[in-house]
């Protein structure tokens, strides 16, 4: 009788055991580190509610443990997956359209993937210090891939100009409008026209329509950049000796620029940059050119 007892015990508690579950900390791309502990809160009173785990508070303890991702743009992606050591047994993602939805797919997250049947499968972790183009490719090596479209913004900016071989001594006033892609989180790809007029003479201005790219050197919320533009300019120069009568110039234009972007995880973004624009024409003065000091929003 004792014999059966200790068994039953044994039994019992190794099945106790055998349920036993860690929540790691959740890992987010453009979310707040209290957002992620949040989620990771909602997460274990689910995990509670559910019942067929005991949640443990190390991962040494535990024979399962479950890992979290959120990856935020316009609307919210989930990837939760459970693991046995290093053997994936349960999987899926979810979408979620606001806050308050997600904390419903939540729920439903962590039900599917609790009760799903174990099917163990060797998998490769994805980690939160590489960058979203580099997770994105591994999971589409583990056919786990949803495409993230890429947020677009528009972009309105404004700044003094400062004008090259125009012969415009004084300053004058820039405008930009355009379209960016933020394709991942170092790199930004887009299309944008450029206007400058001298304020001293109306006929001496600059027009150019670009496509450019500019480079993160973070993935942090505030990132300096620098980029290049190339596409086609206008220029009309004016002699201010009126010696001869205005010249004018257009051609392939080539820029280049460097800043810093603010707010990036954001709705609207505000960004600070500085960019030199030149012709590859040449009027009676030489190839023109344009410096412009930018104040843009992109929303």
């Amino acid at each position: 009788m004792k014999s059966l007892i200790s068994v039953l015990i044994l039994s019992f508690s190794h099945s106790l055991w055998a349920n036993s579950l860690y929540v790691a900390p959740v890992q987010g791309t453009n979310i707040s580190e209290t957002e992620a502990k949040t989620i990771r809160e909602l997460v274990k009173v689910e995990v509670q509610n559910e019942g067929s785990h005991r949640l443990v508070d190390r991962m040494d303890q535990a024979n399962f443990y479950l890992q979290t991702k959120i990856i935020k743009f316009k609307t919210y992606t989930i990837s939760m997956v459970r693991w046995q050591g290093n053997n994936e047994v349960s999987k899926g993602q979810w979408k979620a359209n606001s806050l308050s939805d997600l904390e419903t797919q939540i729920s439903v997250a962590v039900k599917e993937v609790l009760n799903s049947k174990i099917n163990k499968k060797q998998a490769v972790l994805f980690k939160n210090e590489k960058s979203l183009g580099q997770q994105a490719a591994e999971k589409k090596q583990r056919a786990n891939f949803e495409r993230v479209e890429a947020r677009r913004q528009a972009m309105l900016g404004f700044g003094p100009a400062y004008f090259n071989k125009m012969n415009s001594g004084g300053s004058g006033i820039g405008f930009t409008a355009g379209y960016v892609w933020n394709i991942d989180d170092h790199f930004d790809l887009g299309l944008k026209s450029d206007f400058a007029i001298s304020t001293l003479h109306s006929d001496a201005y600059v027009v150019a329509g670009k496509i450019f790219t500019n480079y993160f050197f973070s993935s942090t919320d505030i990132s300096p950049f620098a980029g290049a533009g190339f596409g086609y300019g206008w220029a009309s120069v004016h002699d201010n000796q009126n010696i001869q009568s205005d010249d004018s110039a257009s051609g392939f234009a080539l820029s280049l620029q460097a800043g810093v972007k603010f707010f990036r995880t954001s709705t609207v973004n505000f960004a600070v940059a500085g960019e030199y624009t030149t012709i590859f024409d040449r009027s009676d003065i030489g190839e023109p050119g344009v410096f412009l000091l930018r104040f843009s929003f992109l929303y």
